[in-house]
């Protein structure tokens, strides 16, 4: 990753483009289905390993009548969901309902929801990748999405917990993506997702005259 970033500042500097880091994050969050396999390609040393193996084991749902898989006919309902999210935040990355709608329906997503009352107040989004190194690969899934501001600290546990379950059961050995905090992250540390420290820097290449605020304490971004 470090020759690629390299690469594209290389390039803007090249181009004279004006090259922009709002700001840096210091955590990956990651949720372990099964250490051994993942240290095939990760390389974890041993108290690191030994910590992931006791976190692997999924806790019990309290409340599992609130939550399902997402259908079809909630892709509007999420999207709206979503556009609401971006506006808290100084700045986010404009939702675009035909790209949500296409990742909504691929088969190696895993969409999940909090449904109470019949309205959905919350959900969750990855996708599969590939987790590889030293020759080898595992199926991993990355966090997209995480909309959980309407929910209580117990109902986003659930839901956390449920994200994993599924995730488990579609053959995937864990999750992980960057922290970036528009979402509170106490239920994720209740549900056995470990914030593991990883810097990662976000760099905007300017490809025209455009006016962004300077550095910033509030952001959200998915990662397509």
């Amino acid at each position: 990753m470090k020759h690629g970033i390299d690469t594209a500042l290389s390039v803007a500097k090249e181009k004279k483009l004006q090259v922009f880091r709002p700001f840096e994050t210091k955590k990956f969050i990651i949720r372990v289905f099964d250490s051994e396999k993942v240290a095939s390609v990760v390389k974890l040393k041993f108290y690191e390993k030994l910590f992931f193996k006791l976190k692997e084991k999924n806790k019990k749902i309290k409340n599992s009548a609130n939550l399902r898989q997402f259908r079809k006919e909630d892709i509007p309902i999420l999207f709206d969901l979503l556009v609401d999210l971006t506006k808290d935040y100084e700045v986010s990355i404009e939702p675009n309902f035909e790209d949500f709608k296409w990742v909504l329906e691929q088969p190696a997503t895993n969409c999940i929801i909090y449904e109470k009352s019949e309205e959905i107040k919350g959900f969750m989004l990855a996708w599969e990748f590939k987790l590889a190194d030293f020759g080898n690969a595992i199926p991993f899934g990355w966090i997209d999405i995480i909309h959980i501001k309407n929910l209580s600290t117990s109902e986003a546990t659930d839901l956390s917990l449920y994200l994993s379950e599924t995730s488990n059961a579609k053959g995937w050995l864990g999750l992980q993506s960057p922290y970036i905090p528009y979402y509170k992250s106490k239920p994720l540390q209740k549900a056995n997702f470990v914030f593991f420290p990883k810097k990662l820097s976000f760099d905007i290449i300017l490809l025209s005259k455009v006016k962004i605020p300077g550095k910033f304490k509030a952001a959200y971004f998915d990662w397509r």
